[in-house]
């Protein structure tokens, strides 16, 4: 992604470290619908924007979401991502402005 070399074995380890984040993730997330409690906390802000890296076309292009095993995480990064919110949010961070107070970055 930031490395003009590819290395297959540094590739490799952190294919195993996302496949194994997703997979406590998607174990904590069975049967619930946030990660702590039962309401949106800053735990589940962090994280779903961890999993819009994943996104990106040097990061798989969302290629987890298609995996079962991860049904759980899959529903919640949904049901996260479609919130008003967080929409907002994401459009505020592509116009380029920076912070509460919405002053563009020079």
């Amino acid at each position: 992604m930031f490395h003009a070399e590819k290395v297959p074995s540094a590739i490799e380890r952190y294919e195993k470290e996302i496949n194994r984040v997703l997979g406590v993730l998607n174990d904590i997330l069975t049967d619930k619908e946030y990660l702590v409690e039962d309401r949106i906390s800053y735990a589940d802000l962090a994280f779903v924007t961890w999993l819009g890296v994943l996104e990106w076309d040097s990061m798989g292009k969302g290629e987890w979401k298609k995996n079962e095993k991860f049904a759980a995480v899959k529903a919640w990064y949904e049901r996260l991502t479609e919130r008003e919110s967080f929409k907002k949010a994401m459009d505020i961070k592509a116009s380029g402005k920076d912070g509460v107070f919405g002053v563009k970055k020079e």
